[in-house]
């Protein structure tokens, strides 16, 4: 692989798109998840906070289905990428992570009393769809790659029926050859002839 595609397959430019994915669906659909901040936080944390929990978070079926169906499309991204099942799940775990590490480290720091009270139910939410993105790139790691398998194992077949239905013998000595040759080597009897009464011929 050159330096040029380990570039752009590299996690880090991954993790941009598939966050640049998410935003694009958040912005989209307007998805905004309510929290009830604490009344002595600023603006700015908590433009932060609210910006982070819209990613991971969720309040009723259609959120959850809303939140589950962008994050397992820029699951895939990873998936088709590589074709492996320890890579997929790792950079989308990845992906899944760092949203939710920043959300909760700003939450308990600047707004105390909602997270103290809604930590449980928050941490939750945010492993059901960890689990749920987890378990979907295993799965459809899986099945790509067992697709790839029987790809491969398909065109082997069809290259080795190819080379059965290409073997000739020669007329006069038996000889086995894996082409269509025009003389046998060995005996210099004609196998490919000109019309069919010189079938046999030696040249």
């Amino acid at each position: 692989m050159s330096r040029v595609s380990k570039f752009f397959t590299s996690r880090i430019i991954i993790f941009c798109i598939q966050f640049l994915i998410l935003s694009i669906f958040l912005f989209l659909f307007q998805y905004i998840f309510v929290i009830n901040f604490d009344v002595n936080i600023s603006d700015d944390h908590k433009w932060i906070i609210q910006f982070l929990g819209n990613y991971i978070l969720y309040d009723d079926i259609f959120s959850f289905l809303f939140i589950f169906v962008i994050w397992i499309s820029v699951s895939l991204l990873p998936i088709v990428i590589f074709h492996d099942v320890k890579k997929a799940y790792t950079i989308n775990l990845t992906t899944f992570f760092l949203p939710n590490f920043f959300f909760y480290v700003f939450l308990e720091r600047y707004s105390k009393n909602y997270f103290t009270q809604n930590f449980s139910s928050l941490l939750v939410k945010t492993l059901i769809l960890g689990f749920t993105i987890v378990i979907v790139s295993i799965g459809l790691s899986l099945i790509l790659k067992n697709l790839k398998y029987f790809k491969k194992q398909i065109n082997i077949e069809d290259i080795k029926l190819i080379a059965r239905e290409i073997k000739t013998f020669c007329p006069n000595c038996g000889t086995e050859f894996n082409s269509i040759p025009e003389f046998c080597y060995k005996c210099n009897t004609r196998i490919i002839p000109n019309n069919e009464d010189n079938i046999g011929q030696k040249k």
